[in-house]
């Protein structure tokens, strides 16, 4: 009796599972930051035989506020026999909610801005011959706090009218109706 020699050939490819997608926040336009995308104890595998490779595309990724946007990353694990198995997430980057870059500067108007404890102090101001929209004054004051929106959350409008430095002696600052200072 004669034994003949087989080959048992690995055909099952391997189990991949990426991550949840991510979202990385910029806090303001000078902070730039290298970060992994994904550590390889964070992707669970799984092969018969045993996985010979991982390859994460891109390993690392670059957060700033010149990065804004979703990132796909690719992960393609493989075993001794060549089986391959892919899965891919999304790391996006975003704008703080209280970051200067999330406070839009005005049209006709500058902005200024300061890190305070725990967020951000905004100065917002029109240009000469231009006042707020809703609001008495060429400056106005904006501050937020680490994780939340701006207080206004909205940057108002510059808009032509007479600049009202008077103030009203018992109302407090005066208002723009119809190009006009008049007292609230």
């Amino acid at each position: 009796m004669s034994c003949l020699p087989f080959i048992v050939s690995d055909i099952v490819k391997p189990q991949v599972t990426c991550p949840p997608s991510r979202t990385i926040s910029v806090k303001d336009v000078s902070s730039s930051e290298e970060v992994d995308t994904v550590l390889e104890s964070d992707i669970i595998k799984s092969d018969i035989v045993g996985i010979t490779d991982v390859i994460i595309n891109p390993t690392t990724l670059t957060v700033s506020g010149s990065n804004l946007g979703s990132h796909i990353v690719t992960i393609i694990v493989r075993d001794a026999a060549s089986n391959s198995a892919v899965c891919n997430f999304d790391v996006a980057v975003k704008i703080d909610p209280c970051s200067p870059l999330a406070l839009t500067t005005p049209l006709h108007g500058s902005k200024v801005c300061n890190e305070v404890a725990g967020g951000y102090s905004c100065t917002l101001t029109c240009e000469s011959g231009y006042v707020f929209y809703q609001y008495p004054t060429t400056n106005l004051s904006m501050q937020c706090r680490m994780g939340n929106p701006w207080n206004p959350e909205a940057v108002p409008a510059c808009v032509p009218g007479k600049g009202c430095s008077c103030l009203c002696p018992r109302q407090g600052l005066t208002s723009v109706n119809e190009r006009q200072c008049v007292c609230k």
